[in-house]
């Protein structure tokens, strides 16, 4: 498994390699059992933690597997994710149900968040998976569903991340917005509002991407990694257009009032995505 710059990272599930991690910040090899923290100090990373825990749990409950992927809002900004959204690769011939069931059971029990899983094998087709893996974090394995999504994308002419496609993703916004306004079904209408005000945060997400692929290969650290004043800006999008409307629901549900914040975040999206293509060589 991989953890940021300091952390750890497996090669594979089973076999000697689950017994062993290699600290990077010591460049030595050591215990799983040695890093287990003596007390709450000596966490430095406690999300990262969490992780380690999740796919300790997948690799006992399937030793095939090959690598895990976190896809989703959790790769920008773990601490305001409400789930984990995982891409898990096995070479297991297990039947999809029953692997996924047991998988999903034993992800859940030692998270602190909702786990969700997406089963596939190697070489398997990545319809509309492509894009989310090779903007993920790879957890567990050598990148290879990473460069298969790459190759994926290549062929089909595709562009992982572009401020042309964040200039769209507004545009989209704005179609879905005005739909919503015009929709009478009250449980439909909630669907499409926050579907909306998620577009938004997506074009910013696809802008940050876009800008970081030209600085760094640091994916997972997507707000640390923009100038100030953008990281803290791309973190206050992810907390209100990602987490609190689109996922919890707490948008202004008035029209009049639902209509203003969304034109003010538009605006606020709007100059994010100029000032990050502006600052991009």
């Amino acid at each position: 498994m991989q953890w940021g710059r300091r952390g750890a990272s497996w090669k594979r599930c089973g076999g000697k390699s689950t017994d062993n991690i290699i600290d990077r910040a010591e460049g030595q090899v050591v215990s799983l059992a040695a890093k287990q923290p003596a007390d709450k100090r000596a966490i430095r990373r406690p999300r990262n933690n969490v992780l380690r825990a999740v796919v300790q749990a997948i690799c006992a409950a399937d030793p095939l597997v090959r690598d895990v992927v976190l896809i989703g809002s959790a790769v920008y900004a773990q601490d305001l994710a409400v789930d984990y959204d995982l891409v898990v690769t096995t070479r297991s011939a297990e039947p999809d149900n029953a692997l996924f069931e047991r998988l999903l059971a034993a992800a859940n029990a030692v998270s602190d968040k909702p786990v969700d899983i997406i089963i596939r094998r190697p070489g398997a087709a990545l319809v509309g998976l492509a894009q989310p893996i090779v903007a993920g974090r790879v957890l567990m394995g050598r990148r290879a569903t990473t460069n298969e999504a790459s190759a994926s994308l290549k062929e089909r002419g595709g562009l992982v991340n572009s401020f042309a496609q964040a200039e769209a993703a507004l545009v989209n916004a704005e179609d879905l917005f005005q739909h919503a306004i015009a929709t009478a079904d009250p449980a439909v209408r909630d669907r499409r509002y926050r579907n909306a005000f998620n577009e938004l945060f997506d074009a910013a997400r696809i802008a940050a991407l876009a800008y970081i692929g030209s600085k760094t290969t640091r994916w997972g650290r997507a707000a640390d990694a923009l100038p100030s004043p953008y990281g803290q800006e791309f973190r206050d999008m992810i907390a209100t257009l990602h987490v609190a409307y689109s996922y919890d629901g707490r948008y202004p549900h008035d029209e009049q009032a639902a209509t203003k914040e969304f034109i003010e975040w538009k605006d606020r999206v709007s100059r994010f995505v100029a000032a990050l293509r502006n600052m991009d060589p």
